[in-house]
């Protein structure tokens, strides 16, 4: 299935799923220390990009109510609707993230296992415009789901949530780190996750630095 089959059939999964989609993630070490390391180095009143904000309930709304500018992009319309209902304070965008077109607008960007539904090739579209929408020294988030040793991620990236068939592709460290080549790697964390909805996950989450930033993991 190409980039624009699979974007067709995920966005009428989420359409379905809508706001009833909730987020477990911030319950876990490894990811609540990765948001917080970005969410620290933001300046007062920064700007940020959540990619995939679904309803806005976790990342969108914690950014907002820290006093940051937020800007949400989702493809779903039922999660869009959500959002602005959930977190009036910020900005919601109905758009795909491969038409995303900011030039250095942003002090962070943030993507929350929303960028699974991309094949490599939308992956790295959409790593090159994360990198042109933020600001020199700017930061970027992104949580996935980790391949495993040897695993063919690309036989396995459908996936059944909620009742929705849909894709989702797992993505080695390697992989992220390559098509992340305009960024400089700050920090990586993983785990294993167990939640209802998902089921049991490789979960891995990475923070990128624009221009200048150097590693730490």
């Amino acid at each position: 299935m190409n980039g624009e089959g699979t974007s067709d059939l995920n966005r009428s999964g989420w359409e379905a799923i809508g706001a009833s989609v909730v987020s477990p993630y911030l319950g876990y070490q490894h990811y609540r220390d990765g948001l917080m390391a970005l969410i620290d180095a933001l300046p007062g009143g920064g700007r940020v990009l959540d990619l995939g904000c679904g309803p806005g309930t976790t990342v969108a709304k914690l950014l907002a109510d820290r006093g940051f500018e937020v800007v949400g992009v989702d493809f779903a319309e039922e999660m869009i609707a959500a959002a602005r209902q959930a977190v009036p304070g910020a900005t919601f965008v109905c758009q795909s993230m491969t038409e995303i077109s900011y030039q250095a607008e942003f002090d962070a960007v943030v993507a929350s296992y929303s960028m699974l539904c991309l094949d490599p090739a939308s992956f790295g579209v959409v790593a090159a415009k994360i990198a042109k929408a933020l600001r020199p020294g700017g930061r970027c988030f992104v949580a996935l789901n980790e391949a495993a040793d040897g695993e063919d991620a690309d036989a396995v990236a459908m996936v059944n949530i909620a009742g929705q068939d849909m894709y989702s592709r797992a993505y080695t460290e390697e992989e992220v780190i390559r098509l992340f080549a305009d960024m400089n790697l700050l920090s990586v964390g993983r785990a294993l996750v167990r939640t209802e909805m998902f089921g049991d996950e490789r979960s891995i989450v990475f923070v990128f630095g624009k221009a200048g930033d150097s590693v730490t993991a």
